[in-house]
């Protein structure tokens, strides 16, 4: 009798948890995103990748500056959305003729594993520039409002990365 009540003690427990569990963590992505606290908040969201196997990337504007680029990568946990990673700040531009000296974009690079797996985002300046190429990967544009922006992701060391105007001729970070 003892460890019957002991049985069904121990199964109301794991029901509450479980029930805890499913209310308590974010099931979807616009959910965890929602759990992103200031200074960070989402504004609008840019872009939703699958990045791996149950690993995303988002970016988003910040819900204050809408010129502030984030990003996060999630990780899917069975129903379960998880902030692994949280980055950024680009500033975005409306792309336009550069005087001499002024840099034509600005990337920022996160890795979110100890494996070497990385996310680049590079916004333009420049409305010279046609494409943008990291590790010899070519990023992929994302388009948003008047603003140029190009990510990717991969796995490897650091290394710099490459612009090209639309004949692709490669292109200096810096205007001459």
């Amino acid at each position: 009798m003892k460890r019957k009540r002991t049985l069904q003690f121990t199964a109301f427990l794991l029901c509450i948890i479980a029930i805890i569990c499913f209310f308590a963590f974010p099931k979807s992505i616009d959910s965890a995103l929602g759990r992103i606290g200031k200074p960070y908040e989402v504004g609008t969201i840019i872009s939703t990748q699958e990045i791996e196997k149950n690993i995303f990337s988002v970016l988003y504007t910040n819900k204050k500056d809408p010129t502030q680029l984030y990003g996060v990568i999630l990780k899917k946990y069975g129903p379960f959305y998880h902030k692994q990673k949280l980055f950024g700040a680009l500033t975005l531009q409306t792309p336009h003729a550069l005087s001499s000296g002024e840099v034509r974009s600005n990337a920022h690079i996160t890795w979110y594993d100890k494996e070497g797996h990385y996310q680049i985002t590079v916004a333009a300046y420049d409305k010279d520039i046609g494409g943008v190429s990291y590790r010899d990967y070519d990023l992929t544009p994302i388009p948003f409002a008047e603003y140029r922006i190009f990510s990717g992701s991969g796995r490897g060391d650091s290394a710099e990365y490459q612009l090209y105007d639309k004949n692709g001729n490669e292109l200096e970070h810096y205007k001459p």
